[in-house]
């Protein structure tokens, strides 16, 4: 019997607009009714009412949340950060300098970001990041860094491909260090630290709660899930997911814009 329940955000649980389906809240609602906890397990930060506008319908929906891919936990008791070793930061940093145009923003504790780019007022507010959130690219930071995040020029609306050379290089780079992802269908690339990732925090919630593997779900649609959804049996993949992640998962939901997750949990029983 499934007794917790843990989502990607964008391209699971988040439709194409970023919000959260009726269908969708309607089902998490009465997963809740019923005594399943509810976890996110995301890429995001925990800034989610300055990113995507969540206010109390929306936290009310989650027991806690797993982000920056496991870099930070909030969940069944325990708030823990888990760090990029410093060095292979400042390596990925050296890296990607070399690249015009390539950017990155590292997640710090206090909800704090360090860019390798001068931003500006825009790219804040899209964002949602205000000036005390700024944080220097220095050493200082590179030790403090839960994720690690490379892009095209803002992130936002970009779908051209990273480079392969530098994905090469940052793979090499994090080969045995951290863990290294290419996402967002290969227009991004994402780092967090050996000890993170949604697998090992998914199953540290797990455990904290008592549960066996098999009295969880898991939710994913890109890459940066995939681990997770090979490491519990009882998992479902978008429809609009990577191939990677359908065929890894033992389930096959309906796409994120078709009350996919709605659906599912209909699937699953649960409701």
């Amino acid at each position: 019997m499934i007794k917790a329940l843990f989502f990607d955000l964008d391209g699971t649980l988040l439709d194409s607009n970023k919000q959260i389906p009726a269908s969708a809240v309607q089902a998490l609602q009465k997963c809740r009714e019923k005594g399943i906890c509810v976890f996110l397990a995301s890429a995001r930060s925990p800034r989610l009412a300055e990113t995507l506008g969540f206010g109390d319908r929306e936290f009310s929906l989650f027991d806690g949340g797993i982000y920056s891919n496991g870099g930070y936990v909030e969940a069944a008791g325990e708030k823990r950060y888990a760090f990029i070793c410093g060095d292979t930061v400042a390596q990925c940093v050296e890296a990607v300098s070399r690249y015009e145009n390539v950017h990155l923003s590292l997640h710090t504790p206090g909800h704090g970001y360090a860019f390798n780019f001068q931003t500006n007022k825009d790219l804040m507010k899209g964002w949602g990041i205000a000036p005390e959130n700024l944080r220097p690219l220095n050493r200082e930071t590179m030790e403090q860094t839960a994720k690690m995040l490379v892009f095209w020029r803002n992130l936002i609306g970009e779908r051209e491909l990273m480079p392969e050379g530098l994905c090469r290089e940052m793979e090499s780079i994090c080969r045995g260090k951290a863990h290294f992802y290419i996402t967002d269908q290969g227009a991004a690339m994402q780092v967090t630290s050996l000890d993170a990732g949604k697998m090992s925090a998914v199953d540290g919630v797990r455990r904290r709660l008592g549960l066996e593997k098999d009295e969880i779900c898991v939710f994913g649609d890109d890459l940066n899930d995939l681990e997770m959804i090979r490491a519990f049996p009882e998992s479902v993949a978008m429809g609009n997911g990577a191939e990677e992640v359908k065929m890894a998962a033992k389930y096959i939901a309906p796409a994120n814009d078709e009350d996919g997750i709605a659906q599912a949990i209909q699937m699953l029983g649960l409701i």
